[in-house]
């Protein structure tokens, strides 16, 4: 069943259940999260089980989506990059599914999917909760932190985060925050589209629109 389809009339079976469960288990293990996101997920995965009518996922695809959503709730420290990319490829390994098939694109989908489907309420991150996963990530000075949380406070007081991605206005505070402290090297344009998982266009792109919203300068030497 790893490499099939899950067929309509075996999705709620015993087996398919303790594959899934498994599944969990090992994704779990893979990216070394904590014990409070395995029982979320797995609890996301028996109410999935009970109200889905019909799917054209993989097992793999379901497990992955459960666990971010589990790990989105609980709000564990663990950058959305790793999970939504690493998450697909632990779930194909978890279960012996081919990599091809479980990918990032089919594991969102099925993630907003569930969240309708069990009208679960996932806490929305803003960009000052996205720089502390940066931080450690980009090895930032304090400096360049203390510059960068400046600016994403201002940013939020203003109400300019509202509609934008958390994870690309953190990354365009951080690049900012890096060349007005001369850190730029450290913090350079590809390292941070990179762990923010956003292109370099965009990420200039929001850093534009920073700069002709706040007073960067005025802001970061308050």
């Amino acid at each position: 069943m790893s490499t099939q389809q899950i067929p309509t009339d075996t999705y709620r079976t015993k087996e398919w259940h303790e594959e899934a469960r498994c599944g969990i288990k090992n994704i779990v293990k893979i990216l070394d999260l904590p014990h409070s996101v395995k029982e979320a997920a797995i609890q996301i995965i028996n109410e999935h089980s009970k109200h889905i009518a019909h799917t054209n996922c993989f097992v793999g695809t379901v497990c992955a989506s459960a666990t971010i959503i589990a790990t989105r709730i609980h709000r564990d420290d663990v950058a959305e990059k790793i999970l939504s990319k690493d998450a697909a490829y632990a779930a194909s390994e978890s279960i012996g599914e081919s990599t091809d098939r479980v990918t990032k694109e089919d594991v969102e989908t099925h993630i907003r999917y569930i969240q309708s489907e069990l009208s679960l309420t996932v806490p929305v991150e803003t960009p000052t909760e996205f720089l502390s996963r940066l931080t450690n990530r980009l090895d930032m000075s304090q400096q360049s932190e203390k510059a960068a949380k400046r600016l994403i406070e201002e940013i939020e007081d203003q109400g300019h985060h509202s509609g934008r991605s958390p994870s690309g206005v953190a990354g365009a505070a951080v690049y900012i925050a890096a060349k007005e402290t001369g850190t730029r090297k450290k913090q350079n344009q590809a390292d941070i589209a990179e762990v923010v998982d956003i292109s370099e266009v965009t990420l200039r792109k929001t850093r534009d629109y920073i700069r002709n919203e706040v007073d960067v300068k005025s802001t970061i030497n308050k």
